[in-house]
């Protein structure tokens, strides 16, 4: 306590404080920080660890060649934004740790976050097309109504598989 109370403005951290293994701060960084509705700090949290392949790394270890090397290894592993997503948080519990005593200044900082460019455009319907196909003459209305449903909640036939379960059969549908 007494230690702890000389050592304020001083620069010395004392050692209980520090964890070794920074895999450790980092799983008390998220444990704290974590917002209801967000993965993106847990789960930058699994990406590195999935980087080093290891359940320990000393905060020694990371660099700003460690963290290039890990930003590399995000956009070569996710898509879109999620890259830059990931090590933007990774780069937030950095400058944490600096804050306090890991680092003299974060490795991360002059590293910037990328997101990749392989975006892809959804397929979505246009206005037009959608009032098209309101107007075209039903031919068989149920399929038509699991379409607008499909259509209005996001769900694709793909999860539902083939029709010709005894299960989807119901009395009068002709799914022909």
């Amino acid at each position: 306590m007494i230690l702890d109370r000389q050592a304020i403005n001083s620069g010395y951290i004392p050692q209980y404080k520090i964890k070794n293994n920074f895999l450790d701060y980092y799983a008390d960084f998220v444990k704290l920080n974590m917002r209801k509705g967000n993965r993106h700090l847990s789960q930058s949290l699994n990406s590195f660890k999935r980087f080093i392949g290891k359940n320990y790394i000393s905060a020694i270890k990371i660099n700003e060649n460690f963290c290039e090397r890990f930003r590399n290894f995000l956009l070569a592993n996710l898509n879109g934004e999620t890259p830059a997503n990931y090590f933007s948080r990774f780069k937030r519990v950095l400058e944490a740790a600096s804050k306090d005593g890991y680092f003299k200044i974060s490795p991360a900082a002059a590293i910037a976050s990328k997101a990749k460019s392989n975006k892809k455009v959804k397929d979505i319907l246009e206005p037009n097309e959608y009032n098209k196909l309101m107007n075209t003459p039903r031919i068989n209305y149920e399929v038509k109504k699991a379409f607008i449903f499909s259509l209005y909640t996001g769900f694709r036939w793909v999860p539902y598989g083939s029709f010709n379960s005894p299960t989807s059969e119901a009395p009068g549908l002709d799914l022909q």
